[in-house]
């Protein structure tokens, strides 16, 4: 189950690290605003927006259907879909910082659970 978990922070995260490259590549491209010669920057930061956003929607499908408490949700929702700390995460609910970490590690391991091992929902039976 540790490594399915694993597994599962990977894919779960790489909206996040998409983010983190388009907000170097955006950055790159503002800076070279008046400068000839920036389509390769241009296409790039196209390029990882539409990888953001298929991200995304796949994380916030996966999410949105999963059999989660309130709490696993948010926590799951700030991290990978808002990009909140997790500083910010545990004043925003209210909760202490390594609770909010305990509550995301809970959330990791009961969605891992739900998914095959290509990350779509097993279809729960009640």
């Amino acid at each position: 189950m540790k490594d399915k978990v694993s597994k599962l922070r990977e894919w779960i995260g790489r909206a996040k690290r998409v983010y983190e490259n388009l907000s170097e590549c955006e950055q790159a491209l503002k800076s070279l605003e008046d400068v000839c010669g920036v389509e390769p920057i241009a296409r790039r930061c196209e390029i990882l927006r539409a990888q953001e956003s298929e991200a995304r929607m796949e994380i916030y499908e996966v999410l949105s259907n999963a059999d989660l408490t309130p709490r696993q949700y948010s926590v799951l929702n700030l991290h990978y879909l808002q990009y909140e700390s997790w500083t910010r995460i545990a004043d925003r609910l209210h909760i202490d910082r390594r609770y909010a970490l305990k509550i995301h590690i809970q959330a990791l391991e009961r969605l891992a659970g739900q998914l095959d091992d290509n990350f779509e929902l097993i279809k729960l039976t009640a």
